[in-house]
């Protein structure tokens, strides 16, 4: 998702118009879910005279998932209705479009700090005493 995110912000832009938004409620098998609220909106745009459909905001789910249901549908109400929404859509295929190109901060740490254990499991691996 991080490659993704940054790829698309050299996509070509086009605005779009919200179709709907909601605030789901998201329902887990174990009961246990700390974010059951996601933010969905449907939005259409046109790219050379052809008309398509979307409901990605991100290419990250959390940034649209919410503890609260009043959180989520504050989020919501950001896209409620709305023209002129811009979104970029994939030169080579216009059916895909995203609103949002920003990649979370935590995200960068969590990839960060997967490279450097993958690093020290590899350091270990060569440098470990045969026995």
């Amino acid at each position: 998702p991080i490659y993704s995110a940054r790829r698309a912000r050299s996509w070509p832009r086009t605005k779009a118009t919200v179709i709907s938004s909601k605030v789901a409620k998201i329902m887990d098998s174990g009961g246990r879910n700390m974010h059951p609220y996601r933010v969905e909106v449907l939005y259409s745009y046109t790219v050379k005279g052809e008309a398509y459909q979307s409901k990605r905001l991100g290419f990250f789910e959390m940034p649209y998932r919410h503890r609260s249901e009043a959180s989520a549908e504050a989020q919501r109400k950001q896209y409620k209705s709305k023209s002129g929404l811009t979104v970029y859509y994939d030169p080579g295929n216009a059916a895909e479009a995203v609103v949002h190109t920003k990649v979370p901060g935590g995200f960068y740490f969590v990839a960060g700090a997967g490279l450097f254990i993958a690093g020290l499991g590899l350091l270990f691996a060569v440098f470990a005493p045969a026995s």
